[in-house]
């Protein structure tokens, strides 16, 4: 794929072999499709697909005879695409591709040109991107008409990412950031490829927050990345309630038997509570009428509804069966409206399974056998069956998988991780009584933005053993608010490639990286990378008692990890002389240079930061004045490059205002 060895599918005839993907699917190709010529594997850094070229001329000499046509009614993502096509191409090879709509065009193999979205070319060339379940949602087909290139997917931006691979198959296009995208120019013939391809991601949703969110360019990068795609739930990912019945003062005042005894919630069996949700569902369906997905999610913490009803409900089936009861009542009332009022409109719907409101464990029993053994499934877990059928997820919800305090530096099924031993049977459990999981994890320690952040090891295992639950999108809280932390770019391009295609070598794809974002000076900070990450690996087992870890990397806590003893001042030097070498081997003579070493610049304010953080212990007879003078470079550091949050809802001045206060 664009920078990615995604899912390949190529058709001869009406077979169908699927190159590299993990799961496999099976289509036959229109009659219109045209046949693959075949294709080598090899050839690429990552084991991508190689499509072999055609005699047709796509550019030579500054030229082309190449048009983009665009439906007349485009929408903004097939202009965006249509843009992004023309600029790459004339940034590559100096040929102008003029784009024009599709008013004077009809499906013409003789004809030159290159048909993005739903155009009368698209139409009528037989091409079909109907089936959202072959395409995953944001997947797309590319194929080669004779002369004519046609490009589209299931969903609009589907047809950006098409034409991103479009433009990696033709002018070797990689893109690492919206400001560091690699390609070949060329102004010698460069000859159309006989494409043939239809790929789809691993996970409906690639969602990300923190830096990709928070930065101007965040919408560009995303749309590079194939990650966070436009969400299509109620406002806010999660905690919905607040929208949907809001605890304002005016219904704490006049509706106060919605909320019974909740502190935070509602009452799950007020009637006049289920109005009010029902009545915001509906609502909110009106006035998004593309939504695909409506979110009923509870408030951050506990704080249950304690009348009669609540209580009996919470006693006998749990927490997460006394949600799950409630939400499938208000989804039979919308699904009822719909079948009324929008029959032909296919929604679904997603709750929380959340360590921090306690719905995290699924409303199940064990199963035991006659003999009174338990009963294991075929994965050699404890086989479960819903406590009561109403707490049975409805079959149109879909369970958003939770787990606040889990570890990141581990596996999920890594089982030396004492923590996420517990995690991985109760995901085993919901699995057991639905097939509908998300899951929405954690990218950061809320408590320490700019600590080294080592989940390198979990992150491809955990996209890996997700598939293999069956989460079907991926929703990851990183550095909420922030604008950097040490390797965001790197965290992003790395969530990017892999929600779109697990089955990558991670290392392959961080060296990859590691080269271009930092250029000259990447090979000093690839040895500061993989030293952190080994140091980081050494702590673990220099505190180790037994075989299990003791260092986890928690969303609100780094265990033997934040202190002196690990980053003394030899730990640190050694360090600094990485990133003076680094800085060294940029060229400032150079535009690459220039940039490489600002780059350099930014990744080093994390060694800065535990500098400062541990200056006190590893200077015990300190020059106030030396340790003011750093903090004030770091303070004109964070100023240059704009740095925010430094932790969850903490601006970067509290901390340099706390260090301040160390010397005063």
């Amino acid at each position: 794929g664009i920078m990615m060895n995604i899912k390949r599918f190529i058709c001869f005839g009406l077979t169908t072999i699927n190159l590299s993907s993990v799961m496999a699917y099976s289509f036959g190709c229109k009659p219109d499709e045209p046949e693959s010529s075949g294709g080598s594997s090899s050839g690429s850094s990552n084991g991508e697909q190689i499509i072999e070229e055609t005699g047709t001329v796509f550019t030579e000499n500054g030229t082309s005879a190449y048009k983009i046509v665009i439906p007349e009614d485009a929408s903004s993502d097939i202009t965006y695409s249509a843009n992004e096509l023309k600029n790459y191409v004339l940034k590559a090879t100096s040929a102008t591709l003029p784009i024009e709509t599709d008013e004077d065009y009809s499906f013409n193999k003789a004809e030159t040109v290159i048909s993005l979205g739903n155009t009368t070319i698209f139409r009528e060339s037989g091409m079909d991107v109907s089936d959202r379940e072959e395409l995953n949602r944001d997947g797309f087909k590319i194929y080669l008409f004779g002369n004519s290139v046609v490009i589209n997917g299931y969903r609009d931006i589907g047809v950006i990412y098409g034409v991103y691979e479009f433009l990696e198959n033709m002018i070797g296009l990689r893109a690492y950031t919206t400001e560091e995208v690699a390609y070949t120019t060329s102004t010698s013939k460069i000859y159309m490829k006989a494409f043939a391809l239809v790929e789809a991601p691993d996970f409906t949703f690639r969602d990300i927050d923190g830096p990709l969110v928070t930065s101007n360019l965040g919408p560009q990068t995303a749309k590079l990345l194939r990650a966070n795609s436009p969400r299509t739930s109620t406002p806010h990912s999660a905690e919905t309630f607040y929208q949907l019945i809001p605890r304002s003062a005016e219904n704490l005042q006049n509706h106060s038997e919605w909320f019974g005894t909740a502190s935070l919630q509602f009452c799950f069996n007020n009637e006049g509570a289920l109005n009010k949700v029902y009545e915001s569902c509906i609502d909110y369906i009106q006035k998004n009428p593309k939504s695909e997905y409506l979110n009923i999610s509870l408030c951050d913490g506990g704080g249950y509804c304690g009348c009669d009803l609540c209580s009996d409900e919470i006693s006998k089936y749990g927490y997460s069966g006394h949600l799950i009861i409630m939400v499938n009542k208000i989804i039979e009332r919308v699904e009822a409206w719909l079948q009324e009022n929008d029959p032909s409109r296919d929604l679904q719907y997603v709750t929380m399974a959340y360590t921090g409101c306690l719905t995290f464990g699924a409303p199940v029993k064990p199963i035991y056998r006659d003999s009174g053994e338990p009963q294991l499934t075929e994965r050699g877990t404890q086989a479960v069956e819903v406590i009561d059928d109403k707490c049975r997820p409805h079959e149109k919800l879909y369970i958003q998988i939770t787990p606040l305090d889990y570890c990141f530096s581990h596996a999920w099924n890594d089982s030396k991780c004492t923590i996420n031993r517990g995690y991985y049977s109760t995901v085993d459990a919901w699995r057991q009584i639905t097939d509908r999981l998300f899951t929405y994890d954690y990218g950061i320690n809320f408590t320490n933005y700019f600590m080294f952040f080592d989940n390198y090891s979990a992150i491809k295992e955990n996209l890996i053993y997700y598939q293999e639950v069956g989460i079907k999108g991926v929703f990851r809280q990183a550095a909420t608010g922030a604008s950097w932390f040490p390797f965001c770019e790197l965290q992003n391009y790395l969530f990017g490639q892999l929600t779109w295609d697990t089955n990558q070598d991670l290392n392959v794809l961080i060296e990859d990286f590691i080269d271009n974002y930092y250029k000259d000076a990447a090979p000093y900070i690839k040895q500061y990378f993989y030293f952190m990450r080994s140091h980081i690996n050494w702590v673990d087992r220099n505190n180790a008692v037994d075989e299990n870890y003791v260092l986890h990397y928690k969303a609100y806590r780094i265990t033997y990890f934040e202190s002196a003893a690990n980053f003394t001042n030899q730990v640190l030097d050694y360090c600094y002389g990485l990133f003076e070498q680094a800085k060294a081997a940029c060229d400032v003579s150079t535009t690459d240079g220039k940039i490489a070493l600002e780059r350099v610049e930014k990744e080093m304010m994390g060694l800065d930061y535990l500098n400062l953080q541990f200056y006190e212990e590893n200077h015990l007879n300190y020059d106030p004045n030396e340790f003011m003078n750093e903090i004030l470079s770091f303070e004109r550091a964070a100023s240059r490059f704009t740095v925010a949050y430094w932790r969850e809802k903490k601006d970067v001045s509290v901390l340099i205002d706390e260090l301040k206060a160390k010397i005063a």
